[in-house]
């Protein structure tokens, strides 16, 4: 025999064989995507995710938590009852985002500086304590907070450019020879 294979990797055949043959049986994925037109990257969500959503004739948003995809019908099914894809106006999508997120530190780095060389020159220099710099710390911190709080989402409208679509990635069953 030339070649003779040791226990380890006989054991690992196997564990690989046990995973591969378990794929074959595995339940199929339901994603609801969002894709830009000539766009490769998309949002995907999954059953039990949850989307902030505006339906048409609506000015409100909804949070909506995502029971079940079905594919055929193009509906999801949420709390509310069942969603036809065509009645979503916009989708909500909560992330923070680098910009906001750049904007919030910067803003919150420059009050806590202007905080701390004010104290080191009242207590080592003998300069007067003034209410401005209280102001101007206030006034940093506020200005950060609302960068961060105002770019936490982005708001995509569905239409010409965006579409919305649910994905059914199953293996199809083996045919049935007769």
């Amino acid at each position: 025999m030339l070649f003779k294979p040791n226990c380890k990797m006989r054991i690992s055949i196997l564990f690989f064989l046990f995973l591969f043959l378990n794929l074959s049986n595995a339940d199929a994925q339901v994603q609801l995507k969002m894709d830009k037109f000539g766009k490769k990257k998309s949002l995907d969500f999954h059953e039990g995710d949850e989307i902030v959503v505006r339906l048409k004739g609506e000015t409100g948003y909804h949070k909506l938590y995502i029971k079940k995809l079905y594919p055929e019908a193009n509906l999801i099914s949420t709390q509310l009852g069942t969603i036809e894809l065509g009645q979503i106006e916009r989708l909500r999508v909560f992330k923070t985002r680098k910009l906001g997120k750049i904007l919030k530190y910067q803003f919150w780095t420059f009050g806590a500086g202007w905080a701390f060389y004010s104290v080191i020159a009242a207590l080592f220099l003998g300069e007067p304590w003034l209410w401005s710099t209280a102001v101007v710390l206030g006034v940093a911190f506020l200005i950060g907070w609302i960068f961060g709080f105002s770019l936490r989402h982005k708001t995509y409208k569905i239409g010409k450019k965006r579409k919305l679509r649910i994905m059914d990635i199953s293996f199809g069953k083996p045919l049935q020879q007769s």
